[in-house]
């Protein structure tokens, strides 16, 4: 049986939110295929579930942020497919056989550099040029305008797939609804929603 390593150190965050909605449902969607493969969940402890307390797992989360960036650190070494939830990673170097994935939600570092640290844009921009000069990882996108900027910096296309996030089922604020929604609220080209 085949194992997919998912990165989930997203969960472990005090507040998860829109990546931690979209890792939940992946480990969801992997479930109801259990059989087919076995998931590895990969990333810091569960924050409350050590004896060493908060603080202790929030350096442990750093320390797996760091040691990511050039290994596999956590990750069975019978994994036959590497799925990076977020530029955290793991982004150990190539293995025979196994194939390696990210998911760029975003790049909002650089769309809204006032919405994160230095220290936040630094990391983002570093991991996501990890990301594109590493061929062997290949590129999860959310919308074709990300596909097209992702290109633009020069990854082929063979890399970036084109994926959908959120509802399974059209809803009454989909397709035409959607956009009036939108155009109703003075939103007529593409956002980045920033809730908190």
């Amino acid at each position: 049986m085949k194992t997919v390593a998912i990165s989930v150190d997203q969960l472990r965050r005090p507040q998860p939110g829109g990546i931690g909605t979209y890792v939940r449902g992946l480990l969801a969607g992997m479930q109801e295929h259990y059989g087919e493969w076995t998931v590895q969940e990969v990333g810091p402890p569960i924050i409350g579930g050590s004896r060493w307390g908060t603080v202790a797992e929030k350096f442990r989360g750093r320390y797996y942020a760091e040691r990511w960036a050039s290994s596999d650190f956590g990750v069975t070494p019978h994994a036959t497919v590497i799925h990076a939830t977020t530029f955290t990673g793991p982004f150990g170097p190539p293995r025979a056989g196994t194939i390696r994935s990210v998911t760029v939600h975003d790049l909002v570092w650089r769309d809204q550099p006032q919405s994160t640290t230095a220290r936040g844009r630094e990391f983002h921009e570093s991991r996501f040029q990890l990301v594109r000069q590493r061929d062997d990882i290949r590129i999860f996108v959310t919308t074709p305008a990300m596909a097209e900027r992702v290109a633009a910096e020069g990854i082929d296309s063979s890399r970036i797939f084109e994926i959908t996030l959120g509802l399974d089922r059209a809803s009454e604020f989909s397709g035409d609804a959607a956009s009036r929604l939108l155009a109703a609220h003075g939103i007529t080209g593409p956002f980045t929603l920033c809730a908190g």
